[in-house]
């Protein structure tokens, strides 16, 4: 944890005290990530400077994905195939959102769906 705020350290922990095998990165100036097991699942928490939660993805499978966000990927993409799949809680947000990486050329990216389909820009 050497270099990680105290201040995100600790809100980290008052919100996932169970969480295990915790991996600390630091994403930009500003921004640190915590990837961690919870319930035998995998999570990555997105957490400020100041310790303020941002955002907690949880990995799932691709069959868990809504037939919703699904098609708008399908609408969107077309046929990529698909890497990888969260779902994600944000800040200000009461509803899930969801993830999808995928492959775009040689590069990996990722898009972000509304439960409903739509992809957020």
């Amino acid at each position: 944890m050497a270099g990680i705020p105290p201040a995100v350290v600790t809100a980290f922990y008052e919100k996932y005290p169970a969480a295990d095998s915790v991996r600390w990165g630091k994403i930009n100036c500003c921004d640190y990530e915590a990837e961690f097991v919870l319930d035998a699942k995998k999570l990555t928490a997105l957490y400020n400077t100041e310790g303020m939660w941002q955002e907690t993805a949880i990995k799932i499978s691709l069959k868990d994905l809504p037939a919703a966000v699904s098609k708008g990927f399908n609408k969107e993409f077309g046929s990529k195939k698909i890497s990888a799949a969260y779902s994600l809680e944000m800040i200000g947000e009461k509803k899930l959102f969801y993830k999808i990486e995928f492959r775009k050329g040689l590069n990996f990216t990722d898009a972000v769906f509304s439960s409903e389909g739509k992809l957020e820009e």
